[in-house]
């Protein structure tokens, strides 16, 4: 559960069925924030990404054994 009350299985589909947990395409990040921060520049690059129907490229900040769970 998030800090704001979204279950992360919202966004991360594939967590319980897979060793890695997916990420979100664009549409499904958007669901939520037309509704909060809609303009934060943070969200620039998400927005850029739906409008042009791109998907974002994600980098990975932490790196976790298969075994950890």
């Amino acid at each position: 559960m998030t800090g704001s009350g979204i279950d992360c299985r919202y966004c991360h589909t594939a967590v319980e069925v897979s060793s890695n947990a997916g990420m979100p395409p664009t549409g499904a990040c958007m669901t939520r924030h037309l509704q909060i921060w809609t303009n934060a520049a943070l969200l620039g690059p998400m927005r850029n990404s739906l409008k042009n129907d791109q998907p974002l490229v994600w980098r990975r900040v932490t790196d976790v054994p298969d075994f950890v769970y």
